[in-house]
């Protein structure tokens, strides 16, 4: 009786901290998904602006194109682990 007792608490209390640790990247992704999209108007002339300084160092438009996603899933990959 003891240890079972234990045991849900433990598995109890685990389950509740994935599941705030999950809601809070749920916030986050949320938020950066308002603040980043391809209807931001913003974030899409910072994007091309980036594209454009890819391009005029030498990058093939494609490879800035790919430059840019890049670099938008590592913000978006820093922002989950804050």
């Amino acid at each position: 009786m003891g240890i079972g007792f234990r045991f849900f608490g433990f598995t109890f209390s685990m389950a509740l901290i994935h599941f705030f640790q999950l809601y809070e990247k749920q916030i986050h992704y949320t938020l950066l998904q308002e603040q980043v999209n391809l209807f931001n108007l913003l974030s899409s002339e910072r994007l091309l602006h980036y594209q454009k300084i890819g391009q005029t160092t030498g990058m093939a438009q494609d490879q800035a194109g790919l430059f840019v996603n890049k670099l938008l899933f590592f913000y978006h990959k820093q922002s989950d682990s804050t």
